[in-house]
């Protein structure tokens, strides 16, 4: 199983935060900008050509237009480019049910 590369953000997520504390939303970032769809269509290939399965993070995390620094009540990103654990555990049951049948 290979878990494709995450969106980034164009902010440091809590600087930004510490600045809009009453507006997450001027902390996001356009999906486009955030998704390099690219790298995550080598990604796949390269999962695939290996015999692995794989899964592009993106739709657990960015909406069609943006990437937001805050879901619920977790902050998403701890910089521009890593998870805060919070959030990364948060995430296990969408993989939990992403994840292919082991046979």
């Amino acid at each position: 199983m290979v878990i494709g590369d995450t969106p980034r953000s164009s902010v440091d997520p809590p600087v930004c935060l510490s600045r809009h504390p009453k507006d997450t939303l001027a902390c996001a970032t356009e999906r486009d900008l955030a998704v390099d769809a690219s790298w995550l269509q080598g990604e796949a290939a390269t999962a695939v050509a290996a015999g692995a399965s794989f899964i592009d993070p993106t739709d657990m995390i960015c909406s069609a237009d943006v990437c937001p620094a805050v879901i619920g009540r977790f902050l998403v990103q701890r910089d521009e480019h890593h998870f805060t654990t919070p959030f990364s555990d948060s995430l296990a049951p969408l993989l939990g049910t992403a994840l292919p049948a082991i046979p």
